[in-house]
């Protein structure tokens, strides 16, 4: 008897200390959120969607780049043993150093034969994307270390630093007349500071030369090499092709145009979901290394994920474009039509978001490859064939939120079968979700019509 009470008291306050942290960092997220969302409307206005669009197509290019260059190795940070993760820190930190260094070469080469449209030249285009990416990477690095060491009161400072950065900068220098790098700079302080803010607490050491950690760590995480890599590769390259694509077919004003969407839709899955996914992988991580069982978790953060994403996403897609023309403008009401076709996309992304690392812990990296590939094709088909056909990104993007919820179900109904559970389990939460989603913005929709805030149900 006694021992049964010491177990669920263990249990207890083992989910009373998981919503602990998930609060903790959520607050830093919520505050960082205000920050981004107060300050939008002043630089939409300095720099216009043009420029933004820019910025969005550098962004997806260093994404890209971040995705491969530490060859995959950096998440095993979360599950390596406490007498390794040193050394593969340092290991991590220099291959992806040099890694970046050497396509930026190429990206230099590249852009002296073909200049950009975007009238930057191949020399500035290199150093930007050179230094975001490796930047990025950093922070990827120190968040892993910090969340593996459950450092959350650090964690949650983040996005407040992350987002005075990018605000006091980016008005700074586009007040002082500097309309593209000023963006750029702005964009890029704000990782450069939350790097100063983590490194503070993480290993001095670096970059290491010794080739003998380098043949320990590259053949002890070999399988992350092998899977996790191509999973990252083909992620990035999946959340990179529409805005590439968009840019190819409809220009880099319509980039501005769907990367400020997606930035809005993602606020409410920021908000919680990225909060919740790395307390959780810290979570079933920690639990994995010990050998206990994790169905629990994964079970209860799902759920939980699909019932938070309800409300926000009904107002979304009721009153999208409503919401993006008051904040930003009427300029901006096209960014406001794709904010609510987005809302399938943002209701999927919140559940992999908050599910962050389910894959690396049930070793099914190869279902997160194909996922990827199958969202590749669907970029391609969407934004591509569709664009081609139709000539609106309106319809590419209804497109691309259709095979995405498609592609998320298969995904997500495999590991189910994998973690030997019924699937009706994910597909019964998919099915209530959409409905209620659907119909309540549909029912807000004509209550807007009826005061007079909207003028139709489309």
């Amino acid at each position: 008897m006694p021992e049964i009470f010491r177990k669920l008291i263990t249990k207890k306050h083992s989910i009373s200390l998981s919503s602990k942290n998930i609060v903790k960092v959520t607050s830093g997220t919520l505050v960082g959120q205000i920050i981004s969302f107060a300050t939008l409307p002043m630089l939409t206005r300095i720099y216009g969607a043009s420029i933004m669009g820019i910025w969005a197509i550098i962004a997806s290019l260093t994404f890209i780049i971040k995705a491969f260059s530490d060859l995959g190795i950096g998440n095993a940070i979360m599950v390596s043993n406490d007498e390794e993760v040193l050394d593969l820190y340092s290991v991590v930190s220099t291959i992806s150093l040099v890694i970046t260094i050497l396509v930026s070469g190429l990206i230099f080469i590249y852009y002296s034969f073909f200049p950009s449209n975007e009238g930057l030249s191949a020399f500035w285009m290199a150093l930007i994307i050179a230094v975001n990416s490796w930047t990025a990477k950093q922070v990827d690095i120190c968040y892993a270390w910090l969340n593996r060491d459950k450092n959350y009161q650090v964690l949650m400072k983040n996005p407040i630093i992350s987002q005075v950065s990018i605000f006091i900068f980016s008005v700074s220098l586009g007040l002082l007349g500097f309309k593209g790098f000023g963006y750029f700079i702005g964009s890029m302080a704000g990782s450069f500071f939350s790097l100063l803010n983590m490194k503070r607490y993480l290993p001095t050491r670096i970059f290491t030369i010794q080739v003998k950690k380098y043949k320990y760590v590259l053949h002890k995480n070999k399988n992350f090499i092998k899977y996790q890599m191509p999973s990252d590769l083909l992620g990035r390259i999946k959340d990179s092709l529409p805005t590439l694509l968009i840019n190819f077919i409809f220009g880099s004003e319509a980039v501005g145009y769907y990367s400020l969407s997606m930035r809005m839709i993602s606020t409410p899955v920021n908000l919680l979901g990225t909060s919740v996914g790395r307390v959780f992988f810290s979570d079933i991580a920690e639990k994995k290394r010990n050998g206990l069982d994790y169905w629990d978790d994964i079970h209860k953060t799902i759920n939980t994920a699909f019932k938070i994403c309800i409300i926000p996403l009904i107002f979304i897609l009721a009153f999208g474009d409503v919401f993006t023309v008051i904040l930003l403008g009427e300029g901006w009401y096209v960014a406001g039509q794709m904010l609510r076709i987005a809302t399938i996309i943002g209701l999927f992304t919140f559940i992999m978001m908050s599910t962050l690392g389910i894959d690396i812990v049930l070793e099914k990296q190869s279902y997160t490859i194909i996922a990827s590939v199958a969202q590749i094709i669907n970029g391609i088909f969407s934004f591509f064939i569709v664009g081609k056909i139709f000539d609106s990104p309106y319809i590419s993007l209804v497109f691309n939120c259709i095979l995405t919820m498609v592609i998320q179900t298969v995904y997500y109904t495999a590991l189910y079968k994998v973690m030997n559970k019924p699937i009706w389990m994910y597909l019964k939460n998919v099915l209530t979700n959409l409905i209620i989603i659907f119909f309540g913005s549909l029912i807000f929709r004509y209550i807007g019509i009826w005061l007079g805030i909207v003028d139709s149900i489309i």
